[in-house]
């Protein structure tokens, strides 16, 4: 699921946002099978740890600093291009409109590429070797 608000993202909507998520996942008998990366971003709060531990869902805490290991960084990459695309935003229309375009120019075949990618880096992250 997605969430469009106005302005910026606040704690209280990501916890409102990820608590609707696990009640998602949870429906679909899929919440065994999920992990959260937290890039250790301020809006990732206690109640937010608090939900995934009580849930017991897979959690991996990325390094600061370290986009290379999200993929969820080449996710918003593709989706802000393509948000872009085209120029000047004429109005909230044109913004929805591009949002949705953009939302459904993400496919199955790029989650894949890009957590091939991220994790390509994982076990020199673990070695604690140079990552170029």
């Amino acid at each position: 699921g997605f969430m469009i608000t106005k302005g910026s993202t606040l704690t209280e909507i990501y916890t409102y946002f990820i608590g609707k998520l696990i009640e998602l996942l949870k429906s679909e008998k899929k919440i065994d099978k999920t992990v959260f990366l937290s890039d250790g971003a301020k809006i990732h709060t206690a109640n937010f740890y608090r939900s995934i531990y009580t849930n017991r869902i897979g959690f991996i805490r990325l390094p600061a600093y370290s986009p290379e290991l999200n993929p969820i960084e080449l996710c918003w990459s593709k989706w802000k291009r393509e948000v872009k695309r085209g120029g000047t935003i004429y109005g909230e229309d044109d913004l929805i409109f591009r949002i949705a375009r953009a939302s459904n120019s993400i496919t199955p075949k790029d989650c894949k590429a890009w957590l091939k990618h991220t994790i390509s880096f994982y076990k020199k992250c673990f070695l604690r070797q140079n990552l170029y």
